[in-house]
Order: C-alpha cells, then structure tokens, then sequence
C-alpha cells in the first residue's frame, strides 16, 4: 500500500498539484474561470482538488459523506488564504437541497463516477445545481484498465503493481488474495467495491451522457494518466488516435478526461 493512501497531508497536496497543474488548464481550454465563480466538486474527499479555485478567488463547495476526510479538510482549510468562500458538507450527494447553494458555474467529478451505482439518478439530480452555461470536469479510469480494481492500495507489494488481474472472476480473485494473506478487510471492501460492481467503460460513459442530455465539449484519452507525474514521476502521455479502438481502448486507456455541459432544448 503505497504511503499516500495513508496520509491526508500528501494526498491533498497531490490532488492540489494535479489540479492546479492540469485540471484547470484543461477547463480553461474551453471556458476561462472568473475570479468569483462557483465551483462545486462532488466527493470532495479531503478537499485538496478546491485548493486552487479558493487561490483564483472562486467560491469553492464541496460535498462528501467521509466523515473522516471531511473532518481533515474542515482542519486543514482553517487557516488558509480565502478560506471563508469555502462549504464543506458532510452528507451525501442526494440529500443535500440543491436551493441551499448557489448555482454552480463550473463543476468537478475526479475519480468518482466509477462509484456511482446509479449514474442516471446522479446526472438528473446534478442537473438541479447548476447554473445555465455551467461546465462539468470528469475524469475516470475505465474498469478495464491495468488498475481499475483499484489493486494499488493491496498490501502485498506483488498484487499492488499486478495489472489486470482484477478482471479475473470474483472467486479466482478472491483465492489470489486469500492466498497472499491480504488482509481479510481489505480484499472483501474490494469485492464489494462500487466500482467492481458497475465497472464503467468509456462506452458506457458517452451512452449515459447522450441519455442523460449532456455533450462532451472536449475529450481527451491518456496512456499515462496525468495523476501518474506525482505519484511515480511519468510524463502524462495522451493516447495516439490511432489505439482509440472501441472496447480494446478500455484495456490501455488510464484515464478519460472530459468537459461537458447540459444540452438546453429550444424551448428553454
């Protein structure tokens, strides 16, 4: 288990870095963010994805039903520069009332939609924050990448650097790590995982995008997810056209980036 799924601190700096480094860039290439905009991030998490909106002077909301990484972040912000345009809501995502809040110019769900069992709701209920014109950020990685199991955060060193290994069959799966003397916790969290149980492809993205009346405004397949710069020191690397075969593309793609926004009818 690599050390920062352990440690607050450096994992809400990572995203912070990551953010400021290519999040932000990678929205601003479709549409500039304002000093004073809205950004709301949905599965906050420990809040270091925020960070940097709150130094450009944007109103930063975030919501996550972590007690714990909440927690961390309503610490850690305390003494921050411009903490005060900062909401920190421990609930979750569908209890929350979206006329609470101000309308959200601009959107982030990093790292998230691959938990969502339900991803129709989701995107219904996501509708009612946002404010006309609003851009939504995604980035997932596909189930079938080398490490879309999640198997990095295992503790038996083997298994965390094993690609694909999670696309075995639940039971053959379940026997490796039994095998390796993973604890018994850890490995049953991993089967039961929301991402093993709804194992989103980029297909299955821009099906639900379509049905849910979204557009991608900009998309951009990595062979090197931009995350990995920080974590093991590669160079994001986008994936040459040519390899964006269908369904095989899942296999090698580590992360799907995207920009989209609601498509408004004409009557509206």
């Amino acid at each position: 288990m690599q050390d920062r799924h352990k440690d607050d601190e450096m994992y809400f700096k990572e995203l912070a870095k990551g953010t400021g480094d290519y999040v932000i860039p990678y929205i601003e290439s479709v549409k500039k963010i304002p000093e004073n905009s809205v950004v709301l991030e949905i599965g906050c998490g420990q809040g270091g994805n925020l960070y940097p909106f709150l130094e450009k002077g944007c109103r930063a909301i975030g919501i996550d039903k972590n007690d714990g990484k909440v927690g961390f972040a309503n610490d850690f912000f305390k003494n921050c520069k411009n903490a005060h345009n900062l909401t920190l809501l421990n609930m979750n995502f569908y209890e929350v009332d979206p006329n609470s809040l101000p309308k959200a110019d601009f959107v982030l769900i990093r790292d998230v939609l691959e938990h969502i069992v339900n991803r129709e709701a989701f995107f219904e209920r996501l509708k009612e924050f946002l404010a006309d014109g609003a851009v939504i950020f995604n980035a997932f990685p596909p189930w079938r990448m080398p490490f879309g199991g999640h198997q990095q955060g295992l503790k038996n060193r083997l298994l965390s650097k094993l690609p694909w290994f999670h696309l075995l069959p639940c039971c053959i799966f379940e026997l490796i790590l039994k095998i390796a003397g993973e604890d018994e916790k850890l490995y049953k969290d991993l089967l039961r995982d929301e991402v093993r149980r709804t194992k989103l492809s980029i297909r299955e993205y821009k099906k639900l995008l379509k049905k849910s009346g979204f557009e991608i405004e900009k998309e951009t397949y990595y062979l090197v997810n931009p995350s990995y710069k920080l974590k093991f020191g590669l160079k994001p690397r986008i994936l040459p056209g040519i390899l964006k075969i269908p369904f095989l593309c899942d296999f090698y793609t580590t992360a799907h980036y995207s920009v989209i926004t609601k498509i408004y009818s004409s009557a509206n």
